[in-house]
């Protein structure tokens, strides 16, 4: 599977993600198969994530960044994959004229503005081709294309070179996290949906074989406590409504299994019960560190599905 990176194209074992009041950092050891975790850390940035945006103290996050590395042994491991938060980029699947990558993404900054609500000049943004049920092998192509504001991140990349770690590459947290939830193997289902049940939010990918062709960030959330009872059917019935796009702007193309992470699996089963009383599209509770086969897994492992997915990045060029 071709994975969309905003810069970089080298392969890394560890992934970097800053959101809402958090900062996590994992770096892995071994490859596919007998993978194993060489470091795992937690960091608070002590805010709340409605106060203000992560990325306009870059003095605070690199004292957090600071602090991260002295708790992994006061060295990094190696480079490092960033996530970027779903809130800070726009992950969107588009038409393009089918003709070579390169090309291709040169030409898309003529009809970026099209697409995104700021000029190609203030952004960060890449482009992969995909496979796509609509695709009928004419001129025209389907891709993936994100784009981030390119200041924020720009200036991040500088906070953490100044702290020693090498960013590799940029990549959506929605990327990551089909990633990390799919596995290594394509399901044999054409259609699958997968969800990440977050801490602040949440995110939905519908994928075509390999390939998301439906991004999207819900506001639902199950980090703070318990949710509220009709919490659980209304996030059920987001997750059908996406399902049943796909039945009606797809040629019909349905969602054969819904796959469920993220740090709402503490609420995995009420989730699951919550969805089926509304769709017959079986369900699966997805645990991504047994789907990768990674030895020894953390005991406190759930909502670590997107560093996770970045650190993957690296394993066999997946």
């Amino acid at each position: 599977m071709r994975f969309l990176a905003l810069w970089g194209k080298k392969k890394s074992l560890a992934g970097l993600f800053v959101f809402g009041d958090k900062m996590q950092y994992l770096a892995l050891d071994g490859k596919r198969g007998s993978l194993s975790v060489k470091a795992m850390v937690e960091v608070g940035l002590d805010m709340a994530p409605t106060q203000r945006d992560v990325w306009s103290d870059l003095v605070a996050l690199e004292g957090h960044l600071l602090k991260l590395k002295k708790e992994i042994g006061g060295k990094w491991p190696g480079s490092a994959v960033l996530g970027i938060q779903s809130k800070d980029v726009m992950v969107k699947v588009v038409q393009v004229p089918r003709m070579d990558e390169r090309d291709m993404k040169e030409a898309f900054k003529f009809e970026f503005d099209k697409h995104f609500p700021f000029p190609s000049q203030e952004a960060v943004f890449d482009l992969a081709m995909i496979d796509h049920p609509l695709d009928s092998g004419g001129e025209t192509a389907f891709a993936v294309a994100a784009a981030s504001r390119s200041r924020p991140v720009e200036s991040f990349l500088q906070v953490c070179n100044k702290a020693g770690l090498m960013i590799q590459s940029v990549e959506p947290s929605a990327v990551a996290m089909l990633r990390a939830l799919q596995g290594p193997d394509v399901p044999p289902e054409p259609c699958n949906l997968y969800v990440m049940a977050g801490f602040h939010t949440s995110l939905i990918v519908i994928a075509y074989k390999d390939n998301g062709i439906l991004y999207r960030s819900v506001s639902y959330a199950f980090g703070k406590g318990r949710p509220a009872e009709d919490a659980f059917t209304s996030f059920a019935r987001e997750i059908y409504s996406s399902a049943n796009y796909a039945a009606t702007q797809f040629n019909g193309l349905s969602v054969g299994k819904i796959y469920l992470g993220g740090y709402g699996l503490h609420y995995g089963e009420e989730i699951r019960d919550a969805v089926a009383s509304m769709t017959s599209i079986p369900i699966e509770l997805t645990d991504p560190w047994n789907v990768w086969e990674i030895k020894d897994p953390p005991d406190d492992r759930w909502g670590w599905d997107v560093v996770l997915g970045l650190a993957l990045r690296g394993v066999d060029g997946k």
